[in-house]
């Protein structure tokens, strides 16, 4: 762009400017949307894995709530 006058110069890279704002922007949304589905899928498998545990074993989610949060417990105060 050496002959572009210096006024349309400065009008073509705020446009740049302003179209990568928007193209993060965008992509940042779609990177939100992904995680989201992602912890959706698995989050019923989840819910699918410990209803399997619950019907072979009666007191699972006894033992299984109470060592996660002991593990959870655990974690935030050692880190």
């Amino acid at each position: 762009m050496p002959f572009m006058p210096l006024r349309r110069s400065r009008r073509v890279r705020l446009l740049s400017m302003r179209w990568q704002r928007r193209a993060m922007f965008v992509l940042g949304g779609i990177v939100v949307g992904a995680a989201a589905v992602g912890l959706t899928l698995i989050a019923n498998y989840a819910q699918t894995a410990f209803q399997h545990l619950i019907y072979h074993w009666r007191y699972a989610s006894l033992v299984v709530t109470t060592a996660g949060f002991g593990g959870t417990a655990y974690l935030t105060r050692r880190f």
